[in-house]
């Protein structure tokens, strides 16, 4: 039995206690809906019947029957499958009904979505106005993210005591899939986290970004303040994420052609567990390349600086 008082504890949990982004706990708020429409239109009450596998799969043949995309039913099945894992582990269910699902298999994916350097000037120009010279955290967090090709929940997780100033460089403790890695920080980075560390009173330790009362920012704070600086620049349609593609695809061109160990050295500032996903950006389009070719500054982001061996 599977009451919308159980899924609601569960997408809380998915906020307060792993820090998913809100666009990820919206999409499994969708799934559950879909799920439970499908229910209904069997004739089936879900606070009441146990799912089973066999409830899951029909409504996978449903999808495919509709036309779904191969990546939507794997999204709408994976948004199940972490609900029931949640359960299981809360003692409310025996097993995950859909462990035994066959998913359809994974699409390649191309990235999407690239700042300008001209657009970059217009979201700076944002962060950087109003009172008081702008908001100097939402200055780190754009800048962690498009020059440390950070994810959002990756800058909101960030520490004083994992960044190191001397050596201008953040060990990340709180990637994703539990991962951790070391990532350089570019001298720009570097200027306006000592800025916002002075103003704190240098703390030894304790979130970068905090709330007025001093606690850690939310994921869906952080998320709504780099959309309104976006909206504010003009740009309504460019999300957090975007950043750090920026990112990528200009650490990319800079790989093209290099060393399978820079190539590896480019996974791990990335913090991709598979080489297949980073060998993605090396065959991003032309077009796509000149969107982001002036996007860092050489003295701030050159090869040496990024790829030479630790």
């Amino acid at each position: 039995m599977v009451s919308r008082d159980l899924v609601h504890r569960f997408l809380k949990a998915l906020d307060q206690e792993q820090g998913k982004a809100p666009g990820t706990i919206q999409n499994y708020r969708r799934a559950y809906g879909y799920f439970w429409t499908y229910l209904q239109s069997q004739g089936i009450k879900a606070e009441k019947a146990r799912i089973t596998r066999h409830h899951i799969q029909s409504w996978v043949v449903h999808m495919r029957t509709r036309g779904n995309s191969p990546s939507t039913i794997r999204g709408r099945i994976s948004a199940l499958s972490a609900m029931f894992h949640w359960m299981v582990r809360e003692g409310l269910l025996r097993g995950n009904p859909v462990s035994a699902i066959t998913r359809p298999p994974a699409q390649t994916w191309k990235p999407r979505g690239a700042v300008t350097p001209a657009q970059m000037d217009r979201i700076w120009a944002v962060a950087a106005s109003g009172k008081r010279r702008g908001d100097p955290q939402a200055r780190v967090a754009l800048l962690l993210m498009w020059q440390a090709g950070a994810r959002l929940n990756e800058v909101r997780m960030a520490e004083w005591e994992f960044i190191d100033l001397t050596k201008r460089a953040w060990d990340i403790r709180y990637g994703k899939g539990g991962q951790t890695r070391w990532v350089p920080l570019p001298v720009q980075v570097m200027r306006h986290l000592l800025i916002l560390w002075e103003n704190r009173g240098r703390p030894g330790s304790g979130p970068v970004l905090v709330t007025r009362q001093g606690t850690r920012t939310s994921n869906r704070a952080l998320y709504r303040k780099i959309k309104r600086i976006c909206r504010k620049a003009g740009m309504p349609h460019v999300s957090p994420h975007w950043f750090r593609h920026t990112f990528a695809t200009r650490l990319g061109e800079i790989v093209v052609g290099d060393s399978p160990a820079a190539l590896e050295k480019m996974r791990r500032i990335l913090g991709h567990r598979s080489i297949t996903t980073t060998q993605i950006y090396l065959h991003v389009e032309e077009q796509d390349r000149t969107l982001v070719d002036l996007a860092f500054g050489r003295e701030d982001f050159e090869k040496d600086d990024i790829l030479t061996p630790s």
